[in-house]
């Protein structure tokens, strides 16, 4: 397993970073048995099954960086706090994760980069927030790693200074306007992106292959509109062939939960789930922030696709998480797992594991 094996790493020895003795043990007595932590099950929806998925692939057709049928992906959580707080603004903490994730491109095998949104905190008020992250991204772009951004709440017109309401009586409008937020995170700085409105990243997919199959990452909206969800159905019918990875700002609630309310949004995480995610059995992966820390879920939809979701929110002021998720394409597993590159730690209590998923 490519992120077990990246324990191995100076960055986790010593410090907090380091790893006891005994769960090192334990974990290379896992690698024996497995190339992924696939005898533990998650936290799946009733009707869960422990079987693992049979897909193969034959080495001789794969390139070698694919032969093994793993990959990773990385997904920054609200970053609000790390373009505030002093401590982290001088230490560049948002910087600091970025250029670890492409300093270990490589040993990780990282193919995508997803934000899940909050990606500032009160910018549309204070453009330097926007410059801090913006300078953070760019050293994906250097390293040629693809990215996709959700946009939350606080990217917003929405946010004024402090992180509350900037005008309590037109937050629903002012959450549309995201000119800042575009201004920085352009369609010409993503031109990969497809989008759903011209000259909008707000609502956009991107393709990439890894492991002999075929991805594509959609981002929606907050609280999507409805129009919104009716044009990802679009998306993904079109898309058959490949597995489609959902990153919205708020899905999951802190227990695990689908969210049920739109707030001051147009419609609510439980109608992207009954409306778009449940419908398609090529929809795999889906990832939120927004609140709690991390939680997951597994759901068996009517579509007879098989769907893991993730939330990842840590609001820190004092490290820079990102969750490296490890996806298994032969096995079948998806292993979640969250670092903090600042202090080489790991939050070991933030693992999830889910089996027995499907790939196309």
């Amino acid at each position: 397993m490519k992120v077990r094996a990246f324990l191995k790493n100076p960055i986790f020895k010593g410090g907090r970073g380091a790893v006891p003795a005994a769960i090192a043990a334990l974990l290379a007595l896992m690698l024996a048995f497995s190339a992924c932590t696939a005898n533990i099950a998650g936290s799946a929806s009733p009707g869960a099954s422990g079987a693992s998925a049979g897909y193969t692939a034959l080495a001789t057709q794969q390139p070698k960086e694919d032969a093994d049928g793993i990959f990773t992906i990385a997904v920054i959580p609200d970053t609000q706090q790390e373009v505030v707080v002093t401590e982290a603004v001088t230490g560049k903490y948002f910087l600091n994760r970025t250029r670890w994730l492409a300093v270990h491109k490589e040993e990780m095998d990282l193919r995508f980069v997803i934000h899940t949104g909050d990606v500032v905190n009160w910018g549309n008020e204070n453009p330097e927030q926007f410059a801090i992250a913006s300078e953070a991204f760019e050293a994906l772009e250097r390293a040629q790693i693809p990215a996709a951004l959700c946009l939350g709440n606080h990217d917003t017109a929405a946010v004024g200074v402090g992180g509350s309401a900037a005008d309590p009586k037109n937050t629903r409008t002012r959450l549309r306007d995201t000119r800042a937020f575009n201004r920085y995170f352009s369609l010409d700085r993503y031109p990969d992106c497809v989008p759903f409105e011209e000259n909008k990243i707000d609502n956009a997919y991107q393709l990439f292959e890894a492991c002999g199959k075929k991805w594509l990452v959609l981002t929606l909206e907050l609280w999507p509109r409805a129009e919104v969800v009716n044009w990802a159905n679009k998306v993904v019918e079109e898309h058959s062939d490949r597995n489609v990875i959902i990153a919205t700002h708020s899905y999951l609630n802190s227990l695990g939960g689908i969210y049920q309310n739109s707030d001051y949004g147009a419609t609510s995480p439980q109608y992207l789930y009954d409306n778009l995610i449940s419908r398609h059995e090529n929809i795999k992966l889906v990832f939120s922030g927004h609140e709690g820390t991390s939680a997951f879920r597994v759901d068996y939809c009517p579509s007879g696709g098989k769907v893991a979701s993730f939330l990842g929110c840590y609001h820190s002021n004092k490290s820079n998480p990102v969750q490296i998720v490890e996806i298994n394409v032969n096995e079948g597993t998806v292993c979640s797992r969250v670092f903090t590159p600042i202090d080489g730690d790991e939050l070991m209590e933030h693992e999830h594991n889910v089996i027995g998923m499907e790939f196309i």
